[in-house]
């Protein structure tokens, strides 16, 4: 697990980016500036997505009921018009 300011990444989230590439810069984007936000097949989560040109990143999380944000998993795909 990893902490980045008050969010908590964990290591199924951190092995992600590292599968798809990703970086903390990106991924915290797509988190806090998502285009749209959908129920994630992960309980209890939401996928908060953010398009890019020809991309998009998805970011699944969960507010703990003390505040605290956990990003269990990210992921990215090519967008094809």
């Amino acid at each position: 697990m990893d902490t980045w300011g008050t969010v908590i990444v964990t290591d199924n989230a951190l092995r992600k980016m590292a599968q798809y590439g990703l970086h903390r810069d990106g991924v915290m984007d797509a988190f806090n500036h998502s285009d749209r936000e959908e129920n994630s097949p992960i309980a209890n989560c939401k996928s908060y997505i953010k398009n890019y040109k020809d991309y998009e990143i998805g970011v699944i999380a969960n507010r703990k009921t003390d505040g605290t944000w956990i990003i269990v998993s990210c992921w990215n795909r090519r967008l094809f018009p």
